[in-house]
């Protein structure tokens, strides 16, 4: 415990890097892998309640690992499991691990928070304190108030702290009934409860709000571990798929901006509930929630007029980092509880692009650079070579790659066609789950363009140059045919342009050529998902070494939980938040020729 009385705890701990991504976990000898998957962020489906029964959470595993199980043993008799299997719930890790999640896991995928004092780059400060106290009781000679009797005791410990309204309203019978032993939990430096010095645990949840899907992560604040991750489809979409959609409906209907707000935040508090659920922790010990999101995400949570986004010269309300009451917006949480917002960045660049920065440390990083979030809206973060500066812009790539206006187009799920090879010239495909096909989503989409551009069926102009449709599956279990229509290459089409005329538009603004890119980091699902080398030969990505395109997954999230964890990431936030330009893609003068030049494939 260190002197101000905040909790630590300190394991001996051993290293797990898991695949894809290369993400490294840290976790306890001998915990259960799946165990260390979950802490992770993988919400790893076990239907038998580990049990070894399912067989749902076999992976590829190899390094110091337990003898095979019984119920191992008799799945490999049964060919249930092959040879460099293991089952997650069995195996545990006894040394050094390396282990491959089946991507169908990987939906609920957040960045690996380190244990003990570090977060990454960042000290482990949270906002949120504990602060254990042993207050002398009033008495003749000491009459001093309790407020002020608190108050004292905590500066003695080095700690300012002021008390809310609400704590003064009881404080007096909450001490009393404690005998003045307890624990102030302090959002800042408010105090804003009283508790018995043996509660636990003290809770943050983490939000990355986007145009598609919505995101938590609920963290113990006394160690830094990760409680559980939840995630949920933005229910915001029936109201309009992009953002300029949904700021339409909020500008034309009498109520449309309090729907909107209403929508996301009841959302938020059906996330809360059920992270809460799966980690046995009661709501009320969730004392702050952060939040990224893109500007227009942001002014719909809140009830900000958005309109502003939406009229040139597209100048949002505000762009600055906010401390607020979690009450204030219905969350149900600690009733005291804060929210902090992290800053934008300007235009319709928002604080998921910072904290896409803050977690891949993107602003310290060396030589020219993009760090890409790709999503119904695109954000390109670009880093001169020399000054280090950086020029970030958001592009309108449209719901295309997560599946939206496309024919069999579908977002992630079990079932999706995940990957589309061509193996001894005959077209195959893999679905997430190995599951029955249900659809195309965004992953299969670029590797369909890719075959078929290798097959010679797609004109770099994007004209299908045999039959109407790429046929993928004859028949799904609805007797529907799946596959690639002419307009749905259309709609690619669109949304590929829009972000490669935003990564030209970067790279000409830092004064580059492709080829002399040191490394492109991809963000957020779609980015993780991708193969690289598919995206590049159909023009979505700059065409440079691929061991230089790598996959961070959802680093916005990841910004949002250092949020949580570190006062010195909220201060650097605050910082790079001043220092990026923003371009605005419309006003870019050769906009149009780019936007043109880019729709090729090739």
């Amino acid at each position: 415990m260190s002197a101000s009385g905040t909790e630590h705890v300190v394991t001996r701990s051993i290293e797990i890097v898991m695949e894809p991504g290369g993400r490294r976990i840290r976790t306890a000898r001998g915990a259960l892998v799946v165990d260390a998957i979950r802490q992770a962020g993988v919400d790893m489906e076990t239907p038998c309640d580990g049990r070894g029964r399912c067989y749902r959470c076999a992976i590829e595993a190899s390094g110091a690992l337990s003898p095979l199980s019984e119920i191992e043993e008799e799945a490999r008799r049964l060919g249930l499991m092959g040879a460099g299997q293991r089952l997650a719930c069995q195996v545990r890790s006894v040394g050094p691990t390396k282990i491959r999640v089946p991507e169908f896991a990987l939906t609920g995928i957040a960045q690996i928070m380190a244990d003990g004092t570090q977060i990454g780059h960042y000290s482990f400060e949270p906002n949120v304190r504990r602060v254990l106290l042993r207050l002398v009781p009033p008495s003749v000679s000491d009459d001093v108030a309790d407020r002020e009797r608190l108050e004292r005791a905590l500066a003695d410990a080095g700690i300012r702290a002021r008390c809310t309204l609400p704590i003064l309203a009881n404080l007096g019978q909450k001490l009393r009934g404690l005998q003045f032993h307890c624990a102030a939990l302090l959002v800042g430096e408010e105090i804003i409860d009283i508790e018995a010095p043996d509660a636990a645990p003290v809770c943050g949840i983490a939000f990355d709000i986007g145009t598609t899907t919505v995101v938590a992560y609920l963290l113990d604040l006394l160690t830094g571990h990760e409680l559980a991750v939840v995630s949920a489809l933005n229910p915001q979409s029936r109201f309009g798929s992009d953002v300029i959609s949904r700021i339409t409906f909020a500008a034309e209907q009498s109520e449309g901006l309090r729907v909107l707000a209403r929508t996301v935040r009841t959302l938020m508090n059906d996330l809360i509930k059920k992270a809460c659920t799966k980690a046995k922790v009661g709501a009320q010990r969730i004392y702050e929630v952060s939040v990224v999101g893109n500007a227009a995400m942001q002014h719909l949570l809140l009830a900000i007029d958005p309109r502003s986004l939406a009229l040139a010269p597209y100048v949002p309300t505000t762009t600055g980092s906010l401390n607020l009451r979690a009450a204030s917006l219905g969350l149900n949480v600690h009733p005291n509880g804060g929210l902090f917002i992290l800053p934008g960045l300007g235009g319709f660049v928002g604080a998921d692009t910072m904290g896409v920065i803050l977690a891949t440390r993107f602003h310290v990083g060396q030589g020219a650079a993009l760090a890409i979030d790709i999503g119904t809206n695109t954000e390109i973060v670009g880093r001169e070579p020399d000054s280090g500066r950086l020029i970030a812009l958001s592009t309108p790539a449209g719901p295309a790659f997560e599946g939206g206006r496309i024919t069999s187009g579908c977002r992630g799920m079990i079932g999706a066609i995940q990957r589309v090879r061509l193996i001894d010239g005959k077209v195959g495909v893999e679905t997430i789950g190995n599951a029955n096909p249900v659809g195309i989503c965004g992953s299969g989409l670029i590797d369909a363009l890719a075959v078929m551009r290798q097959l010679g069926l797609l004109a770099a102009s994007g004209r299908v140059l045999q039959g109407a449709e790429f046929l993928l599956v004859k028949e799904d279990r609805q007797q529907r045919k799946l596959g690639v229509t002419q307009k749905d290459v259309r709609e690619l089409q669109l949304a590929k342009a829009a972000i490669a005329t935003g990564i030209k538009m970067v790279l000409n603004e830092i004064g580059i050529a492709e080829k002399d890119l040191r490394e492109i980091l991809l963000a957020g699902a779609f980015g993780n998902f991708i193969d690289r080398a598919n995206a590049q030969s159909i023009g979505l990505l700059p065409g440079i070494a691929i061991e230089k395109v790598r996959q961070v997954g959802n680093a916005a999230g990841q910004g949002a939980k250092l949020a949580l964890v570190s006062k010195a990431a909220r201060v650097e936030a605050e910082k790079v938040a001043r220092e990026v330009r923003v371009l605005n893609l419309a006003q870019q003068a050769k906009f149009q020729d780019v936007f043109l030049e880019s729709m090729a494939f090739n």
